[in-house]
């Protein structure tokens, strides 16, 4: 999924800020969460995973242009990333472009058609209502006994 190596001495300052995001993202603190993003990015600049998170930082703070530029970014470096297609696609519905969010849910469908990043919510209510339908028809047979 990188694109980049990392250095021993950079995996460690890594590891050490990614931890201190974390901390400051269960805070809902994205702006601290984007300023070391943006030291994580300056140690890994061709990292797609630090880009993808620095998107969801960008998406908190409610910066869409950024974060679309963020995943755009991912997706010029790696055009078959299946996740940004996905989260461009949500990006841009949230800001009303739906012909865009089209375009994007289209490429991330043809990329993962399976949808084994995100669950397809329609798919998961038919198999709801078809296991409702059973257990219903189940117990119909029970009390005819």
């Amino acid at each position: 999924m990188s694109w980049g190596i990392i250095s021993s001495d950079n995996l460690k300052s890594i590891t050490r800020l990614f931890k201190q995001v974390d901390k400051y993202a269960d805070r809902n603190n994205f702006r601290r969460v984007y300023k070391l993003l943006e030291k994580i990015i300056s140690l890994t600049p061709k990292n797609e995973n630090e880009w993808i998170i620095k998107s969801l930082a960008y998406d908190a703070l409610e910066n869409y242009d950024e974060a679309i530029n963020c995943l755009e970014y991912v997706i010029q470096q790696n055009p078959n990333n299946a996740y940004a297609y996905m989260k461009l696609g949500k990006l841009f519905n949230s800001i009303f472009e739906f012909e865009k969010a089209q375009k994007y849910y289209e490429k991330w469908l043809e990329l993962d058609p399976e949808k084994t990043i995100i669950p397809d919510k329609k798919e998961l209510r038919k198999k709801h209502a078809k296991s409702l339908k059973i257990n219903a028809d189940f117990e119909k047979i029970k009390k005819e006994k």
